[in-house]
This record gives structure tokens, C-alpha cells and sequence, in this order.
């Protein structure tokens, strides 16, 4: 029923080149099983009217069969190396060609280092792995190779109209080659990989015994590591389960003889799955990923998965299994013991978690809608510019009138401060004007400045005064609206709380039938989980209702873009939050007195006496590493863990010998008294006092303005590990990178998403010896600059506000079908 509706009449023309690959002799099975899989999922989409497949002779049975699916084999690629090269430089260009589809779609990711590709392009990229060993081997084990294919992917970044990657390490990393090779990227898209439904098991690990490890004769694989590592820990235990170990072996590395051990060389992905049927573990190291499927693999199967801690796989793992370090013996050992450990009623969370994420219905929407928005953007092209010799002049946008039904502070916090900057950015209230003046971005908002706290420990409390005030905010909507005309509602809905779902009743079953669109703005997240899991089924029908099926939704990270499609929004946009930049002396003066601490750090810890230009260039106390804690004063955000790892650290520092001191600066309000009254006798116990019996802890409370800015600029690290539970962005987080501050924090929710992929800052949540391990490690490292220019790249407020606004006039275009 859709295609009649496409752009183009009979929906998306495309080419899909498989022919340079083999199961046989394929250097990366994943590759090849996502090339192929995607293929599958595509296929039955009916958005696409005609699938040219590029195959060869061994691929018969894996190309779909179908009327719209067209097969054309080519069988010199899998040939020899030279018919490859001549097909990825050449043959696929020509193929694409001769099919007469103006789509070519290349999922392995090279494009042409020689010739323009003589249609649109669009490719899959899984990695930089190339780069990845350009940039850590020496010797380079790819040789030639590397080369070869890291010239292939910069033609892509050049020549490709839009890539889709596998997750957003990758999408990072092509952004970072793109800086690197001073090229504009295109169109970069974190399409995801998908995955076959999981199977069930009845109990836990003790019905399958087996262990299985996959290896692989790549340096990043870390097999021989791998091979000393496992059988270290299996005669530590005295007792090992016994363990497949499927992949081929480097060169020199064999299995010791050890009872139970079998290896694999390569198995049939039949013969895999049966593999997996039996284990109970699978583990997974390596250095180096783009995404990292086996551990998604064994949780989907049934299994505990152990994996090697690195970017993209705890991005993709999403706090499911037990990752370890790979420079930490011990961390592995505890590891692979919690994993026989794992109960059934755990693999069925994190199967259902992954599950759900990894989908490839999910991946193939998001490939077909951005091709679809691409095809659409550019036929008829003469509809949508106005085209002057040498200049293309885009076409006016209409202004998008708004009702902001949201609040600005006081009181004070992340979503307030956001909704004023908005305000103030799209050119401020229009409410007592007659002619409303809409600013560049062409946004004229009419606020309803709906406070309904007067304070933060108020927020989510209940009382009858709220409800007036609901009513009044909800007739002040209304009257805007039949005073200006038709205009869309932008609404910020609550977490999973429900006095404050309540609210959102009340507002929402008032206004949204008088607005004929409705925009949510996610400040807040978690809100489609918490509705999925509550017990009352009249509670979710009528939050669907009145939430659901919103024109449109807008997140501040892909991890929140979930939640709110359970909610069925027409569309969704991916926009961070930004703000402006409250440290613009950060060369001149801020950076050259934390290089001077640090360096003072470190001459210190290696036994020398710091020169004394140093010394004053470091200002007061450098020895001293402050510590800053600027949150809500609550055990989620992390106070409590912040408090233990300082202590920890003072301990540690004291066991040492060390002439480096460590205090930290706690910032905020406490929201309940029972835990400012823990807060005041923790930080009087033995861990946290200095050798004159004062607190190395301090508690200025509630800052702003400059007080704020003092706070940040005496500090030496920033401190943020966080467990709360509708945490949707962390936007303090950003204002420490803002002032150029190593930043650690944890791996929770949306959080990693603000955070280079490789951030040494990252932990686990609830940790806090690893907050503590992390703080010691930003005590003698430089990784604030780096921090500060993240921010410049990516949290800006003009680059804020440019998302917000075209994603905001998005609400007018017609859904993605």
C-alpha cells in the first residue's frame, strides 16, 4: 500500500554488490554474515521496487528469490586478488551501470580509489580497522593490504552520498578519519546489525557445561593472550568445564593439552549454532571492534558472554554480560567466575535487552527511510530550489509557530536551563506581540511558563495546588492558540513517575485535541520502559492514548531513541543538548595552569622537586588533586559512590607513600534530608579526613553564574558516576568537557554517547573502586584538552539550536513510510 505514496512510483531502484564475497575464504565471517543477512531484510521491504543483486556461483540459496529481486552473477571477483581489486575499483561501478538503478549499495564499504561512482552511492562501513593497525603495529601484519583498503575507505568518506555504520563507535570513528584526512563526510548513519530472536533456557549454566572461545590469527584478536589467560584460570580452579575454541590459531600459538579442549578451525554457521546450543559461556577478547558480535551472539543463545571491555562492544552490549580489561589478569578471573554463576532469569533480562535492540527489521528501516528521504530530496529538484547561475538558493522556510508548554528556572536543572536557552535562541516569547518576530532559525514560540516546583525537592510531589495550577497553564495553551492561529504543542513529558504522569494526563487530554500537532521533546527518559512494565493495563492504554502517536518525538541520544518508539511516535530526530561556551579563556589562561599542575603531579610522583617557574605557573597547591562533584546531592547521581572512591584514592595514596593529596568539592542540593544527614557523618569517617582531623570533602551547595565557574575552574577532574534511573543525557557532563576537565563517569544510559568511544573515564556503574582506579589514573594524565575539544565539536549551542530547529520544522514534512 505504500509504494503508490514513494517519491519515486515504484520506490527505491537499488544495486547490492555480494559478489566479491565468499563463505570459504572470507577473512571476516561477520562481514559476510551481515552482508548476507541484510540482503534478506531488504529484500522483503516493499518500499524497494527492484533489488539488483551482484552475486557469484557460490552464493546460490542466499539471494532471495522474489519478482522485484533481479540476480546477475559475476564470478571473476572470488577468483584470485587481482579479480577482487578489479571489481572493487572497477566491475562494481560497471555492474552499477548497466543495471539502471540510480541507488548503489556497497556493504563491505570500500568504494573506488580511481573512478566516481556513476550513480548515488551508499555504503556499509563496520570499522577502521586498517587504521586501527596503522596506527598500533609497527609492523603492520596487513602489510600492502592495510593500505590498500584504508585509500578505499577514504574514496568512501569522499564519494558516498551516505553511510550507515554499525554502531556509534564506528560512526565516531568515521567522523575522526574524515577530521583527519581534512574531508567534509557525508551523511553518516548508525544503522545497527541485527540478530535472530533468542532462544530460551529453562535453567542455568549447569545443563550446558561447555565454554566456548572465539580466536582469530589477527594481532587484535589477542588469542595467545587469550590461550594463557584461559588456561590459567582453569588450573586455578583445578576443575575446568571443557572449551571449543573456533577460529584458526596465529602462527606459533598452539592449545595446551588440556582435558576437554577442542579446537575448530571454522565452522559451517549451522555447525556454529550447535556449538553455541551447548555453552555456557562464551568469551570473547579482542582490541579492537566495530561492533563485536559474538558476545551478542551467545547472550541471544542462551549463553553468559565474557568480553574484553573496548568501546564498541560495551556500547553494543549495552551493561549485559561481564566485561573485563584485557590488561588485568585478575579482572578476567572474576569474570569468567560470575559467568558460571549466571542465572537463567539473567540471561532472560539481557536476552530480552538485546533482543529488542538489535533488530534488523530496526536496520532496515533506518537504511530504506534515509534512502527514501534522500531519493525524495532531490526529484523534483526544480520544486525545491531556485537555481541562479553559480548559486543554488535553498527555498524559504516558513515560520513554525509553538507553544512551549515547558518551564525555565528556578528551579534549576538540566531540562529548565534547556527549555530557557531554546527560548532565547529561537527569539524569545512572542506572547505580547502583535507581529511575532521569528529569528533565523524561522521558530516563533509562545511560552506557557508551566513551574509547577518552587523548589527541587517539590518536583514529582503532588498536591492540589499543582492541579490549579495545571489548569490554569492548560487555558493560557488554549487561548494562544485561537488567538495566533493553528500552531503545534511542544510538550516535555514526564520520566516513569506517576504523580508526574498524571500531570501529563490532565495537559495532554485538555490541549492535544485542540493542536493539530504535537511535538515531545525527551529531556526526561525512560518513560516507555516504565509504561511497558506496569501492571495496570487501563494505566498503559491511557498513556498511549494521550502519549502515543506523536507528530513528533525528539531525543537527546540514540540510546533514548527506543523508549520513545514504544511510545509510536510519526517520526523521530536525534538532537543532543548544547550550550554556550562558558569557558572562552580556556587557551590563554585555563589550559596552562591544569599542563603546570600536571606537570607538577607527576615530577612529584617520580621523586623530583619541581621547578620553581612551574610551581608558579600551577597556582595554589598543586599537589592537591581536587576532585569535583556537581549534581543533585543524591545516592543515583553517584554522591555516595564519589565519596568511597575518594576515600579510596586518599588510602591508596597514604599506602604509598605518595607526596599527592586528593579533596574533592561536592556542588549541589540535597533533595532528602535523610541523605544530607548520611553525607554529613560519611565524610567525617577516618577514610575521608585530611592528617588534621578536617574533611578533605567540602559541600558548597547550590551554585550558578560565577560561583559555578569558580567551582569548574579550580577543579582538576570532574566526577560523575551516575546510576539514575532517567538519566537522558547528562548535560553537566558536557559543561565539564566545556571547561576542559578529565571527566569520569559511568557507562549509563545515553551517558557514553557525550564521551570519545575510548574515554578512560568510563565505568561501570555502582563501582566504586573502578571510579576510584579511574580518578587515579586522571591524576597523572592529560585528557582535559581532548574533553574541551569534543565540546567545541560536537556541544555548541549554534550547533544546538541548528539541529533543534530542523528537526522542530520536521513536524510539517510527511512521515517516513
Amino acid at each position: 500500500m505504500a509504494a503508490p505514496f514513494l517519491p519515486a512510483l515504484m520506490g527505491l531502484h537499488l544495486s547490492y554488490s555480494l559478489a566479491d564475497q565468499e563463505f570459504v575464504h572470507t577473512k571476516s565471517l561477520g562481514v559476510w554474515n551481515v552482508s548476507t543477512q541484510l540482503l534478506g531484510h531488504l529484500a522483503r521491504r516493499p518500499e524497494i521496487g527492484r533489488l539488483t543483486v551482484f552475486t557469484n556461483r557460490t552464493q546460490d540459496g542466499l539471494v532471495p528469490a522474489g519478482a522485484r529481486v533481479i540476480r546477475r552473477d559475476y564470478n571473476y571477483p572470488i577468483v584470485g586478488k587481482w579479480g577482487r581489486i578489479w571489481w572493487d575499483q572497477s566491475g562494481v561501478y560497471g555492474a552499477a551501470r548497466r543495471s539502471g538503478n540510480p541507488w548503489l549499495f556497497l556493504p563491505k564499504g570500500f568504494a573506488s580509489v580511481y573512478w566516481h561512482c556513476p550513480v548515488r552511492l551508499a555504503a556499509y562501513v563496520h570499522d577502521a580497522m586498517h587504521d586501527h593497525y596503522r596506527r598500533h603495529y609497527k609492523r603492520n601484519p596487513l602489510g600492502r593490504e592495510a593500505a590498500y583498503f584504508l585509500r578505499s575507505l577514504r574514496a568512501t568518506l569522499h564519494n558516498a552520498e551516505v553511510i550507515f555504520t554499525n554502531s556509534d563507535f564506528t560512526r565516531s570513528e568515521v567522523f575522526r578519519l574524515a577530521r583527519e584526512w581534512n574531508l567534509r563526510p557525508p551523511r553518516v548513519i548508525t544503522a545497527g546489525i541485527g540478530f535472530d530472536p533468542p532462544r530460551a533456557r529453562a535453567n542455568g549454566n549447569g545443563s550446558r557445561a561447555r565454554i566456548v572461545v572465539l580466536a582469530g590469527p589477527w594481532p587484535h584478536k589477542l588469542t595467545p593472550q587469550a590461550v594463557a589467560w584461559m588456561a590459567n584460570w582453569c588450573r586455578a580452579r583445578g576443575q575446568c568445564p571443557g572449551v571449543d575454541w573456533i577460529g584458526a590459531l596465529p602462527a606459533g600459538t598452539r592449545l595446551p593439552e588440556l582435558p576437554g579442549w577442542r579446537h575448530h578451525v571454522r565452522l559451517s554457521p549451522a555447525d556454529y549454532e550447535r556449538v553455541l546450543a551447548g555453552a555456557g559461556v562464551v568469551v570473547y577478547f579482542s582490541a579492537y571492534e566495530g561492533f563485536g558480535m559474538p558476545p551478542v551472539e551467545g547472550t541471544l543463545a542462551g549463553a553468559a558472554a565474557v568480553y574484553s571491555a573496548i568501546p564498541a562492544m560495551t556500547e553494543v552490549m549495552r551493561g549485559c554480560g561481564h566485561p573485563f580489561r584485557n590488561d588485568v589478569y585478575e579482572d578476567f578471573a572474576q569474570a569468567m567466575n560470575r559467568a558460571l554463576g549466571t542465572t537463567a532469569a539473567e540471561i532472560a533480562a539481557w536476552q530480552n535487552e538485546l533482543g529488542r535492540c538489535h533488530t534488523w527489521d530496526r536496520v532496515a528501516d533506518r537504511i530504506v527511510g534515509e534512502l527514501l528521504a534522500r531519493q525524495s530530496a532531490t526529484a523534483p529538484a526544480a520544486a525545491r530550489s531556485l537555481t541562479v547561475p553559480g548559486v543554488t538558493v535553498p527555498p524559504p522556510v516558513a515560520p513554525l509557530p509553538l507553544v512551549v508548554f515547558a518551564h525555565t528556572p528556578p528551579p534549576h536543572h538540566g531540562q529548565s536551563y534547556m527549555v530557557k536557552l531554546m527560548l532565547e535562541g529561537f527569539g524569545g516569547d512572542q506572547s505580547g506581540r502583535a507581529t511575532p518576530e521569528p529569528g533565523p532559525h524561522q521558530v516563533v514560540c509562545y511560552h506557557v511558563n508551566a513551574r509547577l516546583s518552587r523548589h527541587l525537592e517539590d518536583i514529582g510531589d503532588f498536591s492540589l495546588e499543582k492541579v490549579a495550577l495545571v489548569l490554569r497553564y492548560c487555558a493560557r495553551a488554549v487561548r494562544l492558540r485561537f488567538r495566533h492561529g493553528p500552531m503545534a504543542l511542544y510538550y516535555v513529558p514526564a520520566p516513569g513517575k506517576l504523580s508526574a504522569l498524571l500531570r501529563d494526563w490532565l495537559v495532554l487530554g485538555l490541549c492535544r485535541p485542540l493542536f493539530p500537532r504535537v511535538i515531545f521533546h525527551w529531556h526526561a527518559a525512560g518513560l516507555g520502559g516504565w509504561l511497558e512494565e506496569h501492571p495496570s493495563r487501563l494505566l498503559r492504554w491511557v498513556s498511549h492514548r494521550l502519549l502515543g502517536r506523536a507528530d513528533l518525538s525528539i531525543v537527546l541520544s540514540e540510546f533514548n531513541r527506543p523508549d520513545a518508539e514504544k511510545l509510536r511516535p510519526r517520526r523521530v530526530r536525534v538532537v543532543g543538548n548544547g550550550i554556550p561556551d562558558p569557558c572562552p579563556e580556556f587557551t590563554d589562561t585555563v589550559r596552562p595552569r591544569r599542563q603546570a599542575r600536571l606537570a607538577v603531579r607527576r615530577e612529584l610522583t617520580a621523586g623530583r622537586s619541581p621547578d620553581p617557574a612551574l610551581l608558579a605557573r600551577a597556582g595554589d597547591a598543586p599537589a592537591v588533586f581536587q576532585v569535583l562533584f556537581l549534581a543533585h546531592c543524591t545516592r543515583e547521581k553517584g554522591l555516595f559512590d564519589t565519596l568511597d572512591a575518594v576515600g579510596r584514592v586518599a588510602a591508596a595514596l597514604a599506602r604509598a607513600g605518595s607526596p599527592l593529596e586528593v579533596r574533592l568539592t561536592v556542588a549541589g542540593e540535597f533533595l532528602r534530608p535523610q541523605e544530607q544527614a548520611e553525607f554529613d557523618e560519611r565524610i567525617h569517617q577516618r577514610d575521608l579526613l585530611l592528617t588534621d582531623g578536617q574533611s578533605r570533602v567540602r559541600h558548597v551547595g547550590f551554585v550558578s553564574g560565577e560561583a559555578k565557574r569558580a567551582v569548574f575552574l579550580a577543579a582538576d577532574c570532574f566526577c560523575f558516576p551516575t546510576f539514575y534511573y532517567a538519566e537522558s543525557f547528562g548535560l553537566v557532563v558536557v559543561e565539564a568537557m566545556a571547561y576542559g576537565l578529565p571527566v569520569v563517569t559511568t557507562r549509563w544510559r545515553s551517558v557514553p554517547e557525550l564521551l570519545p568511544a575510548d574515554s578512560p573515564g568510563l565505568v561501570e556503574p555502582r563501582a566504586p573502586a573502578a571510579v576510584a582506579a579511574a580518578l587515579q589514573q586522571a591524576m597523572l594524565a592529560d585528557s582535559g584538552e581532548d574533553m574541551r575539544e569534543r565540546f567545541l565539536a560536537n556541544y555548541r549551542l549554534d550547533r544546538h539550536l541548528d539541529q533543534l530547529a530542523a528537526a522542530l520544522h520536521a513536524v510539517n514534512e510527511p512521515p517516513a513510510r
